[in-house]
């Protein structure tokens, strides 16, 4: 995902939403300069690892989106402007209690 057009015209996920990936299940969108992940759900619904380090991502509803993606599992924000929120993790834990690693820290084991 890091061709020419999508650096210069994505600021979101929202220019994805035109595909859909139903298989999709463990996605890098690292070092894109994106800003959030709206409607992130509708083109990979089946996402169990989500790799976000390297954005742009600030808004506390990136992680709200989050919620939707019901087999997510794992996510990373290393190196997003929001990382630096103090609750990070429990934000995450608060719209996805069974995620069992947030920022390549392993809450718990696989399937528990």
């Amino acid at each position: 995902m890091n061709g020419t057009f999508f650096k210069e015209n994505m600021e979101s996920t929202s220019v994805l939403s035109m595909c859909k990936f139903e298989i999709l299940d463990d996605l890098s969108l690292r070092n894109n300069g994106l800003l959030n992940i709206k409607k992130i759900e509708d083109f990979a619904p089946s996402l169990t690892v989500l790799d976000l380090s390297g954005n742009k991502i600030f808004s506390v509803e990136a992680i709200e989106a989050l919620h939707k993606l019901k087999n997510l599992a794992e996510v990373n924000f290393n190196d997003n402007p929001i990382c630096v929120h103090k609750h990070l993790k429990e934000m995450v834990i608060d719209v996805v209690p069974d995620i069992e690693v947030i920022n390549r820290e392993t809450l718990k084991e696989a399937g528990h």
